[in-house]
């Protein structure tokens, strides 16, 4: 994927897909941005999106142990929150 997307994009299109997930989760778009750093305009975006049910067919396709997995994940990631270092190593590892 590092050659299609930007690092960037990458860790946007990871952000956006925890936000999918946390949404499946039951989470609430404010809570969804800041534990994810996406602005509230666009987990409001995404949430409408979801309810809209145009993610079902992605949410179907990841197995609950992965999806598990992938909020961990985010979960250590937000609570790296005071290191940039500790976030972007986080990333890199989900990333790759």
């Amino acid at each position: 994927m590092s050659g299609l997307l930007t690092e960037s994009e990458q860790i946007m299109l990871v952000k956006r897909m925890a936000s999918i997930f946390m949404f499946e989760e039951g989470k609430a778009p404010y809570t969804v941005a800041s534990r994810t750093g996406i602005s509230v305009s666009t987990a409001q975006r995404i949430y409408s999106q979801y309810l809209d049910g145009k993610f079902v067919k992605l949410i179907s396709c990841v197995p609950q142990k992965q999806k598990n997995e992938f909020l961990d994940l985010l979960k250590d990631f937000t609570l790296s929150a005071g290191s940039s270092k500790a976030r972007s190593r986080l990333l890199k590892r989900t990333l790759h």
